[in-house]
């Protein structure tokens, strides 16, 4: 899971000022306990005070009988004047307690409210982890979907490849990779043939054919086995051009794979067809992904046809 850094050291930050405010917090309730402790017992005490002064008051009335009326007006004074204030006073403190079982209360809440805005935040941590993990997952799917296409698509190549056939220069029928060889031999006996033919009309022209006239050879020899070719080299168009409209990582790992596929003489043959104007698309992948980069250069029948391609083909 991929973390957020500054969302989790902002976490732990408020973490401990929540820590260090639940301890003041605690600290404030612990007094808050007390004063209503004290408190709650003064008015209690109050209470019990006016209720002993009541009792006191009624006995003493009726101990003494005699002029019943007044003694009944004073008896209400008394009561009204002394238990009634003392319970009046109760009730204050009474009232008081109620305050700061409240303020306690409130304290309370205060702390659940700021480990509530810490748990959010640990939430918000926590959601985005899983999107990022599932960002993660989605990308290692797409991943193994192009590699489950991609090695289908080399495996179909290869087998293209197997089931090529062409006669040979002997007459005996060649197949599988050996076509590339023999088909590069055919076409470098034509080259010669023609080095040959211009050496008689001229004894004093050159052996060396241009890149012109070397493209014209191969173009009139790949037009002769067209059906054997063009199967292949659309193929191996559309595999290079699928790697790259991809939207993976490190295409050239897989270009790699395709490239270590590729024998000796397909190399050749690969190189001399996307010499072929129609082919800048195909000669732009085999650029972009360094395809010649195990060209047997020696072969090249005329080396200035190297330049055809940028550097970057060969390194």
């Amino acid at each position: 899971m991929i973390r957020d850094d500054k969302l989790e050291q902002e976490i732990e930050d408020e973490f401990s000022k929540v820590h260090n405010e639940e301890i003041r917090i605690q600290k404030e309730i612990v007094q808050k306990e007390k004063q209503i402790n004290t408190f709650r017992c003064f008015a209690w005490a109050i209470i019990a005070i006016g209720g002993l002064v009541l009792i006191l008051g009624l006995l003493h009335y009726l101990g003494n009988s005699s002029n019943s009326n007044l003694k009944l007006n004073e008896l209400g004074d008394f009561l009204s004047g002394a238990v009634a204030s003392l319970w009046a006073l109760a009730g204050l403190f009474l009232i008081y307690v109620a305050f700061l079982g409240q303020q306690k209360q409130m304290l309370y809440q205060s702390l659940e409210i700021k480990y509530g805005q810490l748990e959010l935040k640990s939430t918000r941590l926590e959601i985005k982890g899983q999107k990022e993990q599932l960002k993660e997952q989605n990308k290692t799917m797409k991943l193994q979907q192009f590699e489950n296409t991609f090695f289908q698509l080399l495996s179909l190549h290869n087998e293209i490849v197997k089931n090529m056939d062409i006669k040979g220069r002997s007459g005996n029928e060649v197949t599988g990779r050996d076509c590339f060889e023999e088909i590069y031999q055919m076409f470098f006996n034509e080259c010669s043939k023609q080095r040959s033919e211009r050496r008689r009309l001229n004894k004093n022209a050159s052996l060396e054919l241009s890149k012109e006239e070397v493209s014209k050879i191969f173009q009139k020899n790949y037009s002769k086995r067209k059906s054997d070719l063009g199967h292949y080299f659309r193929f191996l168009y559309h595999l290079l051009k699928f790697v790259h409209k991809s939207k993976i990582e490190m295409k050239k790992r897989y270009t790699n794979f395709i490239r270590a596929q590729l024998s000796s003489y397909e190399l050749l043959i690969i190189f001399h067809y996307g010499l072929i104007d129609r082919n800048k698309e195909l000669r732009n992948l085999l650029e972009s992904y360094q395809i010649f980069r195990f060209l047997n250069q020696a072969e090249i029948i005329n080396k200035n046809s190297l330049s055809g391609y940028k550097e970057q083909a060969y390194e």
